[in-house]
């Protein structure tokens, strides 16, 4: 299975049905909204399972994808699942990449290595990655490159978009 699909709702429904199978136990057909309201609500530890690792593994394709496309302003996330897990997904292990993240830009930042530029980049902006859906996308004509996932419940995570802004110094 593909990041892109596992971080989505048709991913999440057949990871669901995977975890059932190791479980011994045959999977009740969930929705990917029934599964992460059962995790949110605490009624499903399966459920729970599936949206931990969900979270966990957005937050490392969010910060893979901010490195390689050099977003120093940000990652925003839209779709139909995070907007709904709310503090679920605020506690959850998303967030969790920011520490890796900060600790390899750490490891760079060396005088003779070549990301050097890179890591004053993104070192300058202090929510290094943040995610939030409904607050608009920022300014893109102005403002610093900035990752955009989809993440759809019937559609697997839409093609990371680097909005080029203007490169800051």
């Amino acid at each position: 299975m593909s990041a892109e699909r596992l971080v989505s709702g048709t991913g999440m429904t057949e990871f669901y049905q995977v975890i059932c199978r190791l479980d011994g136990m045959a999977g009740a057909a969930l929705t990917a909204e029934q599964i992460s309201s059962r995790a949110v609500d605490g009624s499903c530890a399966r459920c729970a399972e599936v949206m931990t690792l969900f979270c966990e593994w957005l937050g490392i394709i969010a910060s893979n994808l901010a490195l390689i496309m050099g977003a120093t302003g940000g990652v925003y996330i839209g779709g139909g699942i995070v907007p709904k897990l709310g503090d679920y997904f605020l506690q959850s292990g998303f967030r969790r990449f920011e520490r890796d993240y900060a600790e390899l830009l750490e490891q760079l930042d060396n005088p003779d290595s070549d990301y050097e530029q890179l890591t004053k980049r993104f070192k300058k902006s202090p929510d290094l990655i943040w995610w939030y859906s409904g607050t608009g996308i920022p300014d893109t004509e102005t403002g610093p490159p900035v990752v955009i996932l989809g993440v759809g419940s019937r559609s697997p995570v839409a093609p990371a978009i680097n909005v080029a802004g203007p490169a800051s110094a």
